[in-house]
């Protein structure tokens, strides 16, 4: 059926992200400021949806690299800089993107804001951040854009636990010693999700295919074993 089709493809996309957000240890270039993540963490999962004329996220990590989004949506949207209250960017151990907390003494963090974003533009982004198991929690908000001083109502992916954090994480860190591997993986993951989706329609009737059979012959890992 459909419905199985469409789970045959969020197996194949889930299993890459697990490996990617679990199971892979991440090796700086030049640094060993990071160490492998525990993957017994489960995060918590509850994402929520507002209704904006404005499709839009704000992102404050490896998105903020036009690079990377060149490759997942195709193109770059147009972005605003804009300022988010009550929340920190972290370091993630054993992981190069960051992840945001709220944070008790009203922290102000700088990022963009995507504007017009299409409805598969944010299909891409959610599979990509993996709010399905709950590793993000797609969550509405409110920024202040740059440019005219405004509250702006959009959605921002905050992490999903409070575990494993530390530091402050550093872009142009990120930029210098991870951003060309991480281009790669991010490259790998759209042939999967587009290959995934041209399969939906031959898929509509036929059985459920197995776990195996959905299972990704690709790596997702950063640097590989």
């Amino acid at each position: 059926s459909l419905r199985n089709s469409k789970r045959a493809r969020k197996l194949s996309c889930q299993q890459l992200l697990v490996r990617f957000h679990y199971g892979v240890p991440i090796v700086a270039k030049s640094s060993a400021r990071y160490s492998r993540r525990n993957t017994g963490v489960q995060p918590t999962y509850s994402a929520i949806q507002i209704l904006t004329n404005d499709m839009s996220a704000f992102i404050y990590g490896s998105l903020l690299a036009p690079e990377v989004l060149r490759v997942l949506l195709g193109r770059v949207p147009k972005t605003s800089d804009a300022t988010l209250s009550g929340y920190r960017r972290y370091c993630i151990k054993g992981r190069p993107y960051p992840g945001i907390r709220p944070d008790k003494l009203e922290s102000r963090l700088r990022g963009q804001v995507l504007h017009d974003l299409t409805k598969a533009d944010q299909e891409i982004l959610d599979e990509f951040e993996d709010i399905r198991a709950g590793h993000y929690v797609k969550t509405p908000t409110s920024v202040v854009l740059q440019e005219t001083s405004q509250p702006f109502d959009t959605e921002i992916y905050v992490y999903g636990s409070s575990e494993h954090l530390y530091g402050e994480w550093d872009y142009e860190l990120f930029r210098a010693e991870y951003l060309e591997d991480y281009i790669v993986m991010c490259a790998e993951f759209k042939q999967l999700y587009e290959e995934d989706a041209s399969k939906l329609s031959e898929m509509t009737n036929r059985p459920r295919p197995d776990e195996s059979e959905s299972a990704p012959t690709k790596t997702c890992c950063l640097i590989p074993f």
